[in-house]
């Protein structure tokens, strides 16, 4: 299976879990965008009616941002996951743990329905992981036996 990003990731990382428990507490909370929020949201719900046969799951992203609920997924299935990385360690703090508004994560079995779905829809998605082996993975960065998250 194949894990899409629903949504856009500026990096907002201001009052995130990660900032808490880094001891910044100063900042905003993410901008809210009601239509964005109600395109992601209708897009996912859609796209779960219409193609429920190749939806293995979905997971809303919030408090801890991108890493927390794929870690989530990745305990609550016992499954691996490899997760794309990015080029610099700023970059992939922001991306990992932001706490941007109105995102999702699709498990999907196929890439074609949905590429073709979001762009219909225009909505951004973007694959970020794939469901595979018995790590919890972010490439090139780290690799944690999914049996050792669950302990």
């Amino acid at each position: 299976d194949k894990i899409y990003l629903i949504g856009d990731s500026p990096g907002h990382l201001e009052l995130s879990e990660y900032n808490r428990i880094c001891k910044n507490f100063h900042g905003y909370p993410p901008p809210l965008d009601f239509k964005k929020e109600l395109r992601n949201g209708l897009f996912v719900r859609k796209f779960i009616q219409k193609y429920n046969k190749i939806v293995s799951g979905c997971h809303d992203i919030s408090d801890g941002g991108i890493i927390l609920a794929l870690a989530e997924l990745a305990m609550r299935n016992k499954k691996g996951l490899k997760i794309q990385s990015k080029k610099s360690l700023r970059e992939l703090k922001k991306w990992l743990f932001c706490e941007d508004q109105s995102r999702y994560l699709l498990i999907i079995k196929s890439d074609e329905e949905i590429i073709r779905y979001a762009k219909i829809k225009k909505v951004k998605i973007k694959k970020i992981a794939n469901v595979e082996g018995e790590n919890f993975t972010v490439k090139n960065r780290f690799d944690i036996p999914i049996k050792k998250l669950i302990s």
